[in-house]
């Protein structure tokens, strides 16, 4: 590892990242253009309907008792922009959207009151051109925590060009969107609160959008987008030359009170950007490979870009408190380790027996603020630019021991780190060292560490094979 005394220029270090990363954003090459990339596939209703249908004109009641099921699922066929009048109505089975094209359900002011925790509210299959804007959804029960798991409100299955937008999810047994080998699927500027498990997850999907939505009270990940890996699965995006999940966004999303913040296994060409994280029980933000849920060989991590994003208190060992049950951070030796991590991790989630590599991971401009552990933790990646990233009075956790280093590199290669900033402020503090690198080759430069006394800038443990099983 060679620590240099001045920082790679922002000019090469751009240069180099836009070798790596496939362009998301033809206005910038580098970052997402959401108006661009939004308008591209948001269908023109008016081009293609001039049928607008009121649920009342099918016999929904929408007054809160009758219930509206059969109404709203016959006024979903009828192929037109479908509206819901300001009104509650009550549904007791899923209302089923399969296989059609360009239904736009227009529901703002509307409830949509789902009367059981055993149905999910919306399911669509095979679904092209599907528009949902506005509406509250709920149940007619409370969630807690011991309620259902597998109940989504909306499940979006093998469909293309879908959006989800200004829609509140209040109270779902299980996650609030779902979505399954989707193309081309946005869900923007929604609220969802008190799920059973992701407020927003979707695998074997590509050129999928999550932005401008606020999660709160989410008893998984917030938001979430995996490839595990099993081509069997994924057969609807291979059919369309997509071999591996991914090329997509997860930007200027807000989350608070989550098990984590954001998660990711196995995307390639992965940007998450400009998000803000707070109180959560793990990472912040994680994306990695992992043994445990990794089951086949062609799928990895690759050409990531994690930039701008603020996380505060992530990694809470004493616990925080979801759908009345308290939920803690019980895995700080693995996938638990940090508030932002990228890395693999093996069958029991222990980053020392990782086994499958990530590439091309940059991570600028971050800032995390009190984790419970680690700010930053990256390991097991080839080709990793780690520049202009701060964190501040971390290690904070009440219950020892602790590793004592802020931001750690362990089996990287390629490592490009230079600007970033270590402050502890904290008294007492539990900081040994700002940074430690673990048999990591590359540069360091230009980095600062400040705040407590005796605290040191760097541990640097070359070609080091011996690793403690548990660092907490």
């Amino acid at each position: 590892m060679e620590i240099l005394d001045k920082a790679l220029t922002r000019k090469d270090f751009f240069k180099g990242m836009l070798a790596l990363t496939v362009p998301l954003s033809a206005a910038t090459g580098f970052g997402p253009d959401l108006a661009a990339a939004e308008s591209a596939t948001t269908p023109d209703v008016s081009s293609k309907q001039s049928s607008f249908r009121s649920v009342k004109d099918y016999g929904a009641a929408g007054d809160g008792i009758t219930d509206d099921t059969a109404a709203i699922q016959s006024a979903f066929q009828s192929n037109a922009v479908i509206f819901f009048p300001a009104a509650t109505y009550l549904t007791s089975k899923s209302l089923n959207l399969i296989s059609l094209t360009n239904v736009h359900i227009q529901a703002s002011g509307a409830v949509i009151k789902n009367s059981t925790l055993n149905t999910q509210t919306i399911q669509m299959s095979s679904c092209q051109f599907i528009t949902v804007t506005g509406g509250k959804f709920i149940r007619s029960a409370a969630i807690t925590a011991s309620s259902p798991s597998n109940q989504a409100c909306f499940t979006i299955s093998h469909c293309t060009d879908v959006i989800v937008q200004n829609v509140l999810i209040d109270g779902s047994p299980g996650m609030g969107v779902n979505i399954q080998n989707g193309v081309g699927i946005k869900i923007l500027n929604n609220i969802i609160r008190n799920t059973t498990r992701d407020g927003i997850y979707s695998h074997y999907s590509v050129n999928t959008i999550y932005s401008g939505n606020y999660l709160e009270n989410i008893t998984d990940d917030a938001l979430s987008m995996h490839d595990y890996g099993i081509n069997a699965a994924k057969q609807n995006i291979i059919s369309l030359g997509y071999p591996q999940a991914g090329n997509s966004l997860i930007v200027n999303n807000r989350i608070r009170n989550a098990v984590r913040g954001i998660a990711s296994i196995g995307l390639q060409a992965l940007t998450i950007s400009n998000n803000i994280i707070d109180h959560v029980v793990n990472n912040g933000i994680i994306v990695f490979n992992t043994a445990k849920s990794f089951e086949g060989p062609n799928t990895y991590v690759q050409d990531v870009i994690i930039s701008n994003n603020i996380v505060s208190y992530a990694c809470q060992k004493n616990g925080i408190s979801l759908l009345g049950s308290v939920s803690r951070d019980n895995s700080q030796g693995g996938d638990g380790k940090a508030a932002i991590t990228a890395g693999s991790f093996g069958a029991d989630y222990q980053f020392e027996t990782q086994n499958i590599r990530l590439a091309n991971v940059s991570v600028t401009g971050n800032m995390v603020v009190a984790s419970g552990a680690d700010g930053y933790f990256l390991n097991a990646i080839d080709g990793l630019s780690f520049s202009n990233n701060v964190a501040r009075n971390c290690n904070t956790s009440p219950f020892p021991p602790h590793t004592g280093y802020i931001m750690e590199f362990w089996y990287c290669t390629g490592l490009n780190a230079f600007n970033n900033s270590v402050i502890d402020t904290a008294s007492p503090s539990n900081t040994v060292a700002g940074f430690r690198t673990w048999d990591t080759s590359g540069c360091i430069g230009g980095w600062t560490v400040a705040g407590s006394a005796g605290m040191r800038g760097f541990v640097v443990h070359p070609n080091s094979t011996s690793t403690p099983t548990s660092l907490y």
